[in-house]
């Protein structure tokens, strides 16, 4: 089974997980990174905000 690009989902359901982690002060800024193999839904990257990194198939080749 083929794995599918990452979509809203998984970056909603994080950003709810943030909510509960305890860490730093209450103003903290939070970053969150995300890596797919398989790649994003078309879009997800403009969906985001400036504080999401991420990292597909290119950009990870392009690091390494």
């Amino acid at each position: 089974m083929a794995a599918e690009p990452v979509g809203s989902g998984l970056v909603d359901s994080l950003l709810e997980k943030a909510a509960d982690v305890r860490w730093g002060p209450a103003d903290r800024t939070e970053k969150f990174a995300l890596f797919s193999r398989s790649g994003f839904v078309d879009g997800l990257v403009e969906d985001v905000d400036e504080n999401w990194s991420l990292f597909g198939p290119d950009e990870l080749n392009a690091l390494l």
